[in-house]
């Protein structure tokens, strides 16, 4: 009789387990570097958040976010003019 008792503790706990397991929020799906590349805000959100937790810093969605964050600001330096050396300074010395 005691044995029995346990074994229906046991399959409760397992059930119980098993439930609430079934009914955790499933994580949100990563957004693709393209993603985060044409919605300059959602990425600067992200990245944020990213920050606000190293943690958070290795979840795929965080990586695609800073990796986006990377090639806008490398993609800006390549929109910038050729740099002259031969140009004089125009500080005075």
């Amino acid at each position: 009789m005691v044995g029995n008792h346990l074994q229906c503790l046991a399959l409760a706990g397992l059930l119980a387990v098993a439930l609430l397991h079934g009914c955790a929020k499933a994580p949100e799906p990563a957004q693709p570097v393209s993603w985060y590349l044409e919605h300059a805000d959602e990425r600067q959100a992200k990245v944020l958040w990213c920050a606000d937790d190293m943690q958070r810093k290795d979840t795929p969605d965080c990586r695609n976010a800073l990796e986006a964050n990377q090639r806008k600001a490398m993609g800006s330096m390549k929109e910038a003019p050729p740099l002259d050396w031969n140009k004089p300074d125009p500080k005075p010395h």
